[in-house]
């Protein structure tokens, strides 16, 4: 696979990734508006807004192309994400916090995984970007 493949393929990946994460977000805050309380709460904000702000500040990195504003936005968006994720699946594995769940599965851990993807794999994809241009 030559070079601009490989980019492309592991680009639209992350994408993909970050609209899986997008989507169950937006089942989440329409969820929190329609009722209440639905979404545990950080500061009093709900948690799936913060969460849906993640992803949005990860999409709207991958496509900038000035890299050091680039790995910035990314960076906020995808290890504030997942420092969210975190801290409600541990409230959710000890008792302390509950997140909603789908499927019987809690979305703070199916965010937490699509965030440590989205984080390897932009790596990835930033450092070959880096080399490339040495």
């Amino acid at each position: 696979m030559n070079k601009f493949k490989e980019k492309t393929a592991l680009r639209i990946s992350l994408i993909i990734f970050t609209l899986i994460g997008i989507i169950f977000s937006v089942y989440l805050v329409v969820s929190e508006i329609y009722n209440p309380g639905f979404c545990p709460k950080i500061f009093n904000i709900p948690a799936c807004y913060l969460v849906i702000a993640s992803f949005i500040l990860v999409l709207i990195s991958l496509f900038i192309n000035r890299t050091p504003v680039r790995l910035i936005i990314f960076y906020l968006g995808a290890l504030s994400g997942l420092g969210i994720a975190i801290w409600f699946s541990i409230g959710q594995i000890t008792g302390a916090r509950e997140c909603p769940d789908l499927f019987n599965i809690p979305l703070c851990f199916g965010s937490g995984v699509l965030f440590v993807i989205i984080i390897v794999s932009g790596s990835i994809e930033i450092k070959k970007q880096l080399l490339n241009r040495e």
